[in-house]
């Protein structure tokens, strides 16, 4: 009972963690190509085709939608973003389109081969792709790709109308395929869900491209027709069909997912982001995740009153920062068995960084014992738990253990001429002391990984403790690159011969391609606001590298409701190509509808290789100005208190500056509009005075506004006469 009290609530933690970062912004990792999909049924033009079939079931889908984006298939799309940048590319080629249709001489099949060379993931959907391959004197290499890539065996079209009627048929999607998920789909037909009335497909469609799997091929079908004409399909034909090749992922339909019964589209939809999600299953999360390198570990066997020692290892499987808030043992089954003796605390992983917790069993008694390690962290897949078994009893081991982590240590990507380090960490899961022997970076990706200072062996280390060695990453190829090594190490540890390996990889960004895009802030606070007032601010971008910076998007991204109180004034959100040293003004306005808080992200979408899918916080809090208590008001950098408030006359203000900028101090009334600018310059941390008359005013509430350092302290003032 306890156990599965524990299991609902971190499954209660999971749920609310995923609702918490529902609406946060993100760099989109999945691209959807929307000019191919032929819109004409018959004469008649279905201007919405694409939206009904595709998008707005992907953007439903709360997993999908801040990753995902729409764009036409061409050389402007490839010039904003390379194609390999994403993780996954859907390519919804419409009733007449080959493999080998191109744009601005760009051809499919390249960008499609280019993404599984990156070992990306693509889903291509299309009633006409088999077909333009296979027909005679179709594209030679695109029938190569589907025969020897996604092993094709195309058995012809088979033909839906006939005495000018359409005939129906229905496909069974495959029980357990992590695609089809077991969905039946009926097509080209009328059908009678549950007695909801009879509804047709989208459009009729003439015929659709049927195949097998060649024999031997490593590639899995997941969409059968089970039926046609009315009658049962006894033969093998085929309408969907997927390949892995490592992490690289290709997932085929041969028919168009509106030629199903509009009660059944929504099964090739699921199958769609299914689809997504099989595609990216290896492939680090937009968020922050975490991972344990084992759901378990066991100790074996330990004396009594002796101790074992392991290293439970978690990674930051994500793109953004992960923070661990504790680690500890549960200790509902057997208390005082297993312990944590280090790494149990706060931590702050970076992106593709690992973590270990050093565990300690001490069994008391010659029997079985088992225990749950519980991590508390900030990851989008909520609270980990990782089971811990031992048993008490004579035969134990004696001696050092050397253990290190089988996930690889990423670098991520770093710009031309600069450095990163990460720590690798090497364990002595023994009971006695171990010696490093030697340490060596047996491949340095051609020179780009170094030791950060000279490394000296031998290094003890300890029974049931970690050393951390740093290395370095320097990219210093201009074209930029990907690059892999390897660390070995050699010790007395008398497991795996005392040796132990460790893979680093990391990615240069081209010299080239820097920008540097930096904001005058890396988050903007409006502080309170009074309900259905403007407050106006200012987001300065400025190029400080050597190459023109192009700004392709500007966009608040949150929940609607959040969104419809900020918004770009006087078209500054239209960002001009900036030259070198170059600043544009983002003037933006917060005007809150509601006493409450807001927040939203500004994503800026550039060329810049670091930083080009910037995400800034911008906060403010409406308040009703009938509920004001005059007083002090402040943060860090700035704090603001008048004396006396309310006001009958003149009023001294105080104001402390916390840290040295740019001061703009004003007194403004309740609709935003400026009565008086008391001060405006730079001014160093200290304390500083200056007055205000309120005869000059008529009664009511104003507000005093310091502005400094990109931070905004409001303070209310109530004027009495």
């Amino acid at each position: 009972m306890i156990r599965f009290f524990r299991i609902f609530v971190f499954l209660s933690l999971i749920f609310s963690v995923n609702v918490s970062y529902s609406q946060s912004s993100d760099e989109k990792y999945y691209i959807v190509f929307d000019n191919f999909e032929d819109q004409m049924a018959g004469d008649v033009e279905i201007t919405n085709l694409f939206d009904l079939c595709y998008w707005d079931k992907l953007t439903e889908d709360v997993g999908l939608r801040k990753y995902i984006v729409r764009r036409p298939f061409g050389a402007a799309t490839f010039a904003e973003k390379d194609i390999t940048d994403y993780d996954v590319a859907v390519f919804p080629m419409g009733v007449t389109k080959g493999l080998d249709a191109s744009v601005d001489g760009i051809k499919v099949l390249t960008k499609i081969k280019q993404m599984l060379d990156a070992q990306k993931g693509v889903l291509i959907i299309g009633n006409a792709v088999l077909y333009e391959a296979f027909r005679p004197g179709g594209d030679i290499q695109s029938r190569k790709f589907l025969e020897d890539f996604m092993g094709i065996d195309y058995l012809g079209r088979l033909q839906l109308l006939q005495n000018n009627t359409f005939h129906g048929f229905k496909i069974w999607g495959y029980e357990g395929d992590p695609v089809s998920a077991g969905f039946d789909k009926a097509c080209n037909m009328k059908y009678n869900h549950n007695n909801g009335g009879f509804r047709d497909p989208i459009r009729w469609y003439s015929s659709v491209d049927v195949f097998k799997i060649k024999q031997g091929s490593p590639a899995r079908q997941f969409d059968r027709i089970t039926e046609a004409f009315g009658t049962p399909v006894t033969d093998s034909m085929f309408t969907g069909v997927r390949r892995e090749n490592g992490k690289a992922r290709c997932a085929l339909w041969s028919v168009n997912f509106d030629i199903a019964n509009t009660w059944h589209t929504w099964h090739f939809n699921v199958a769609l982001i299914n689809g997504i999600n099989w595609c990216v299953s290896d492939q680090p999360h937009p968020e922050q995740k975490i991972v344990a390198e084992n759901e378990s570990y066991d100790f074996g066997k330990i004396e009594p009153n002796q101790h074992g020692y392991l290293a439970a290892a978690v990674q930051n499987y994500g793109r953004k920062k992960l923070t661990i808030t504790k680690s500890e043992i549960a200790n509902f089954f057997n208390p005082d068995i297993f312990f944590i003796s280090e790494g149990g605390g706060h931590v702050v992983l970076e992106p593709f960084d690992v973590h270990y917790i050093n565990l300690k069993f001490s069994p008391k008694e010659p029997t079985s014992y088992s225990e749950s390690l519980d991590i508390f962290s900030d990851a989008i897949n909520g609270n980990i738990t990782i089971e811990l078994y031992g048993e008490g009893g004579d035969q134990v081991f004696h001696g050092p253990k050397i253990q290190v982590t089988d996930l690889p240590v990423d670098y991520g990507v770093v710009p031309f001429g600069q450095s990163l380090s990460r720590n690798i960490a090497i364990t002595n899961t023994g009971n006695i002391a171990m010696v490093i022997e030697t340490l060596s970076i047996a491949d340095d990706g051609d020179g780009h990984f170094t030791w950060t200072e000279t490394v000296k062996v031998p290094i003890t280390v300890q029974a049931g403790t970690t050393v951390y060695i740093k290395v370095k990453f320097t990219p210093s190829n201009e074209a930029g690159g990907s690059y892999e090594g390897r660390i070995d190490i050699t010790s007395n540890a008398l497991n795996n011969k005392g040796e132990a390996s460790v893979v680093i990889k990391a990615r240069g960004a081209p010299r080239d391609a820097t920008s540097g895009i930096s904001f005058s802030t890396k988050e903007f606070d409006f502080g309170p606001v009074a309900m259905g007032s403007n407050a106006d601010e200012s987001l300065y971008i400025t190029n400080s590298g050597n190459n023109n910076l192009n700004i392709f998007q500007t966009k608040w991204e949150g929940d609607p409701e959040n969104k419809a109180q900020f918004k770009f004034i006087d078209g500054s959100e239209v960002v001009p190509t900036l030259e070198p040293g170059n600043v544009h003004e983002m003037k933006i306005r917060f005007t809150p509808l509601l006493a409450k808080s807001y927040s939203v992200n500004l994503k800026i979408v550039s060329n810049d290789p670091v930083d080009g899918n910037a995400s800034i916080p911008f906060m403010g809090a409406g308040f009703d100005p009938s509920t004001v208590k005059p007083g002090a008001s402040g943060n860090s950098q700035l704090s603001i208190k008048a004396s006396p408030n309310p006001v009958e006359g003149n009023t001294r203000l105080t104001y402390n500056v916390g840290k040295s900028g740019w001061l703009d101090l004003m007194v403004v009334d309740s609709q935003g509009k400026m009565i008086k600018q008391l001060f405006q310059g730079f001014v160093n941390e200290g304390e500083f005075h200056t007055s205000f008359d309120g005869e000059e005013v008529a009664s009511g509430v104003y507000y005093v506004i310091g502005k400094i350092n990109g931070n905004v302290t409001r303070m209310p003032l109530m004027i009495l006469k």
